[in-house]
């Protein structure tokens, strides 16, 4: 299966340190967006892409969607961004702030939606993904179809951070939550990892062709998961010195990683591979989809309070949940949309 993104990709020059600007704010009502003024635990869908379906009442759907925890009905985020790739969050005492990233920057609001600011209109280009420093939350990654930036000063200015990568599309990153300057980065042709914040990257060599996902255990960081396209899961024990495949996984095109909040389930998901659960660290994975009948799986999250409920976000097919662990499934919203991911945030 090619890369989604490599179809819709432009070429732009890339600056490597220039001031962020306000776009111009939007005025959002709470009724327009309610999930964000709720103090309830809020679901969050990136979506890329969607379909009109005139048999369900619905136009086009793009962009970023919320659904309160108990509720049935999505809203539409309001910004100006209308091609969701990914969504971040972070909390200090001041203010709680979301992310959207996609087709045309990141974007921030600090208020609950009632309005936005562009953090990346220095040059015009997609976001694919965002990462908060969860302890230096004003240390931010975004990375694009051109490499990996990051800005030390709550994106107010940005510098590339590709040194040492060979290939500069990167789709995923991850971060150590305990040493935040331990990265990891998903590249084209390996997992590359840096020590000191981005500034250099080491190749992992992780033996596959092309790696798609990147995942760091919960409860063991040595412990690393590197979803690949048509080579299964490849596991690492030892922070990414030695890699093997996981039994079982061999010829599956792996795209993306979720864990249950403790760590001890550890799902994984991708083209034409159903869902895969592992309830041993990684070290050995069955199949749990039997009766869900997926194409392509894009996006997963597991509820930070609940092992066995999960979310599916698919590419074409809406999104699909399971209270029981992955027996059962269900269609849970957003139908004819491709959804790159899915979270729960405050």
């Amino acid at each position: 299966m090619k890369n989604i993104f490599a179809h819709i990709i432009c070429l732009c020059v890339i600056t490597h340190s220039a001031p962020a600007q306000s776009a111009p704010a939007q005025s959002v009502r709470a009724s327009d967006a309610p999930g964000l003024h709720s103090s309830r635990l809020k679901f969050f869908a990136a979506v890329f892409s969607g379909q009109v379906n005139n048999s369900v009442g619905m136009q086009r759907r793009v962009g970023a969607f919320v659904r309160p925890e108990g509720d049935t009905a999505w809203t539409v985020v309001p910004n100006t961004n209308t091609l969701s790739f990914g969504v971040g969050f972070s909390q200090n005492r001041a203010a709680r702030r979301y992310y959207v990233c996609g087709g045309n920057g990141l974007f921030r609001t600090e208020n609950d939606g009632a309005s936005w600011r562009m953090l990346t209109n220095w040059k015009t280009m997609e976001v694919l993904s965002v990462v908060v420093d969860p302890v230096t939350p004003t240390t931010l990654y975004i990375t694009t179809p051109f490499g990996i930036f990051r800005s030390a000063d709550d994106g107010a200015t940005w510098q590339e951070a590709t040194r040492g990568m060979k290939k500069w599309f990167v789709e995923r990153m991850a971060i150590d939550r305990k040493d935040p300057s331990h990265l990891y980065a998903a590249g084209e042709d390996d997992i590359y990892a840096s020590t000191n914040r981005g500034s250099l990257w080491t190749p992992l060599h992780v033996g596959a062709k092309e790696v798609r996902s990147i995942f760091q255990h919960l409860r063991d960081r040595s412990v690393l998961f590197a979803g690949t396209e048509d080579e299964g899961i490849r596991v690492s024990r030892n922070g990414g010195k030695t890699w093997g495949t996981a039994a079982g996984t061999e010829g599956s095109n792996i795209l993306a990683f979720a864990s249950s909040g403790d760590g001890k389930n550890i799902f994984a998901g991708g083209y034409k591979t159903g869902v895969w659960k592992s309830t041993d660290d990684g070290r050995s994975w069955k199949h749990v989809s039997d009766a869900l009948n997926i194409e392509e799986i894009a996006s997963l999250c597991v509820h930070p309070e609940d092992a066995n409920h999960i979310y599916i976000g698919s590419h074409g097919e809406g999104l699909f949940e399971s209270m029981d662990g992955g027996i059962t499934w269900k269609f849970t919203g957003l139908p004819g949309t491709q959804i790159m991911q899915v979270a729960f945030y405050p």
